[in-house]
């Protein structure tokens, strides 16, 4: 079971056009290319205004009796948790995943993974 730490660039989403400044960085345990039901750590970074802001977070499985996976940001980040597809996706470059669900969802492609 190979460790990666996964590189996804924001894609767009219907009422914002892709922008390369919005990243999610995360380390995952992939078995047969899928993420494996487990905590993940990572972080969203945003460039903007010239200075690079972070948001670590925690991807936590989908609970027992949910298919559901989320993306928790913690309390004092201002961002609520929201559910992502990543786990119904395969881990690899070129790979898109949504996270957040209705209007407010974002597309992000999977740009770059690396073995640890």
């Amino acid at each position: 079971m190979p460790v990666a730490r996964i590189t996804a660039d924001y894609a767009g989403d219907p009422n914002v056009p892709a922008d390369e400044k919005w990243k999610l960085v995360f380390d995952a345990v992939i078995e047969s290319e899928r993420v494996k039901q487990q905590h993940c750590f990572g972080v969203c970074t945003n460039l903007e205004a010239g200075s690079i802001k972070r948001w670590p977070f925690i991807l936590r499985p989908a609970a027992k009796g949910s298919t559901e996976w989320i993306f928790d940001y913690g309390t004092d980040s201002g961002y609520p948790p929201e559910v992502t597809n990543i786990t119904e996706r395969d881990i690899r470059i070129g790979s898109y995943f949504t996270v957040g669900t209705g209007p407010e969802a974002g597309t992000y492609r999977i740009t770059q993974i690396d073995n640890l």
